[in-house]
């Protein structure tokens, strides 16, 4: 491995997870979902033959299990390895969205698939083998387990190729703000749903400019706050030529009420620190920047502190106290990874990896820093190895040393 393909601080320790010479590509996903079992002990992860292109319709993406106490054993990490599933619903920024289930699990997880006609999600016992069908496929599931959120990745696979699926032709595709369709609230425990918030009330609320009126719109990102009673989504228009889409935000409750947070503007990615507040980079009193955005009052807190300056993949830790995220390659090509203490207000750069230009933006790496239960690791997805594979740093003694 170059020398001058990573970086990080000397008080971090950073190892690969997945195989490294097998030929496969390995990764996890998004940055907000649970890619650790409950105890820590398991890692989920996608494996797919290739990285150079987007997923077609033909393309299987294998679900797999890496046993981490295994590999702190001594184990490598081929001989830590399992798979258990497959599907043709995914791509390359959130996979098939699989995730423990419900957040805390380390029995069960839940997964997007196509069957050949449509979407769906499955659950599936990791124990037991046993399966459950559920009838939407996900875009997010409700920390308590009970909720799910719908959305038609057809739809999103147009607007950005890689958060949605390639298998079918959008059935409303011609139509810019549908009544059928939109944000959909499923019931995990009756397998039931029902189309909360459609996409003709949502163009209603946001599209108020006259020039916006009848521009086609898609929900790219939607995300439960920690108390399962909410949620917060971003709903954007498709560009025209030379254009560049702007982001209304809101928040709806379960029974399908809309709170306007922010018209047409800048917004980015965002983390829920409680029931309430939301961590995102934005548009604000300040100019662009991070900001903490209290929901129903829309209070707005600017987070003043260079390594929260620029647009990265934020979370909080699990007890609150540490903010980390990854960055867009700078001029050298490398993908920052900042930390920010939230009860000194201290932070700076723990990590640099390269990140290699690639042919078709949607299918880039990008680190999508995600911690571990016990708030002591965070795993996450590179190439900076010259394939792409998932990553563990062990910020333990930074953590105890402090910032």
């Amino acid at each position: 491995m170059p020398a001058q393909s990573f970086w990080t601080d000397p008080l971090v320790s950073l190892s690969r997870i997945t195989p490294a010479t097998d030929g496969q590509q390995y990764f996890f996903g998004y940055y907000d979902i649970p890619a650790f079992s409950g105890d820590g002990r398991y890692h989920l992860v996608n494996r797919v033959p290739f990285r150079d292109r987007l997923p077609r319709e033909t393309d299987s993406c294998e679900l797999c299990l890496i046993d981490l106490k295994a590999i702190a054993a001594g184990a490598k990490p081929e001989d830590a390895f399992s798979r258990f599933a497959e599907t043709k619903a995914w791509n390359f920024q959130q996979g098939a969205l699989l995730q423990w289930y419900p957040a805390g699990s380390g029995s069960q997880v839940i997964y997007n698939d196509w069957d050949g006609r449509g979407y769906h999600a499955t659950v599936l016992d990791m124990r037991t083998g046993k399966e459950r069908r559920i009838e939407r496929p996900l875009a997010n599931v409700s920390p308590n387990g009970h909720w799910g959120l719908s959305l038609n990745f057809d739809r999103i696979w147009n607007f950005r190729p890689g958060y949605g699926y390639c298998n079918r032709q959008d059935p409303w595709y011609n139509n810019p703000q549908p009544e059928e369709d939109g944000i959909w609230l499923v019931d995990l425990l009756t397998n039931t749903s029902r189309l909360l918030v459609s996409y003709a009330h949502l163009g209603f609320l946001y599209n108020l400019d006259p020039a916006l009126s009848q521009r086609k719109i898609v929900v790219n990102h939607i995300t439960f706050n920690r108390t399962s009673d909410r949620f917060l989504f971003l709903v954007r228009f498709f560009p025209e030529q030379g254009e560049h889409w702007l982001t209304g935000l809101g928040t709806v409750d379960l029974s399908g009420i809309v709170y306007l947070l922010r018209p047409y503007t800048y917004a980015s990615h965002y983390h829920w620190r409680d029931s309430q507040t939301i961590l995102i980079h934005t548009e604000g009193s300040e100019g662009p920047g991070m900001y903490e955005l209290t929901d129903l009052s829309q209070q707005e807190k600017y987070c003043n502190h260079p390594v929260l300056s620029k647009d990265i993949h934020c979370s909080y830790s699990p007890d609150r106290r540490w903010i980390i995220g990854d960055g867009y390659p700078d001029k050298e090509g490398m993908r920052p990874v900042a930390l920010y203490d939230c009860h000194t207000g201290r932070g700076r750069t723990i990590g640099r990896f390269i990140s290699p230009p690639v042919p078709v933006g949607d299918i880039r790496c990008d680190l999508h820093l995600r911690w571990s239960p016990d708030g002591r690791h965070v795993s996450f997805d590179s190439t900076h190895e010259g394939y792409r594979g998932v990553y563990l740093l062990d910020l333990s003694a930074l953590l105890d040393a402090g910032l």
